[in-house]
């Protein structure tokens, strides 16, 4: 069961700068003044440089439009994401959010 409107905070905006980030993707307009806050974290990228493979940490932010779709927001660009990764990011960097919004059942 999804209880998203009654746990999420309404006012919290990814800015940067003093501007909100928006993009439009696939005709949808992903806008982070319109979307609801969800999670914030720290997401580790590994990436490859001249010196080879490198990881780097990005402050990640993942939003939910009003509509329902999923997207996240590191370092200026956005990622559309599925409720299977939704669920995986938010079991992992905040059990507490996740048992608030989903029902877990007891071991």
């Amino acid at each position: 069961m999804h209880k998203f409107n009654k746990t999420v905070e309404k006012n919290h905006r990814h800015k940067k700068g003093d501007y909100i980030v928006k993009k439009i993707i696939d005709g949808k307009l992903y806008d982070t003044e319109s979307a609801d806050f969800v999670l914030e974290y720290e997401k580790d990228v590994l990436g490859l440089s001249h010196y080879g493979f490198i990881t780097r940490t990005y402050e990640t932010t993942i939003y939910r439009t009003k509509k329902g779709n999923w997207f996240e927001v590191r370092d200026d660009n956005f990622y559309i994401l599925t409720i299977e990764n939704v669920k995986r990011i938010i079991r992992k960097y905040d059990t507490d959010l996740y048992l608030e919004l989903y029902e877990v059942e007891e071991a």
